[in-house]
């Protein structure tokens, strides 16, 4: 057992010594900030939710307005974030459109997990019964 640890100990101390440490690092550094600012650069829409409706099997439908000038095809993704929900305004979280392209709505249908989902199924639960005290959303377009 205690070779076992001494083997880890001694194996983790040699991979963050340089020059190998830097090899393991840079790359996804780089990914990561270059995801960052691409996030940033793009453009996010509020965009009111329109109907939400809880189904079987622990999903959750959404339909919101479409955004003008935006054009997407079939089996696209959208990234989505809750507005005033407690959850952090850019927490974006994708998701596959389920409408068509010529609908003037869009739809997503999200399978409850845990953390995030489980927010806005909770969310669209309390809401049920008003519906305009649904959040509204931030599209990533």
């Amino acid at each position: 057992k205690h070779w076992y640890q001494r083997r880890v100990r001694d194996g983790t101390a040699r991979l963050l010594q340089s020059p190998t440490f830097y090899y393991y690092l840079i790359g996804p550094a780089i990914i990561f900030i270059l995801d960052k600012l691409i996030s940033v650069s793009r453009r996010k829409r509020e965009v009111p939710l329109m109907e939400a409706s809880i189904l079987p099997s622990e999903v959750t439908n959404l339909v919101f307005k479409r955004p003008e000038d935006f054009h997407y095809l079939a089996g696209q993704y959208v990234r989505i974030a809750l507005v005033n929900s407690g959850t952090g305004r850019d927490e974006y979280h994708p998701f596959t459109l389920t409408s068509a392209p010529h609908e003037d709505t869009l739809s997503v249908h999200i399978r409850t997990c845990k953390g995030w989902t489980r927010v806005l199924r909770e969310l669209v639960i309390k809401n049920e019964k008003c519906p305009e005290k649904n959040p509204n959303l931030y599209v990533d377009t």
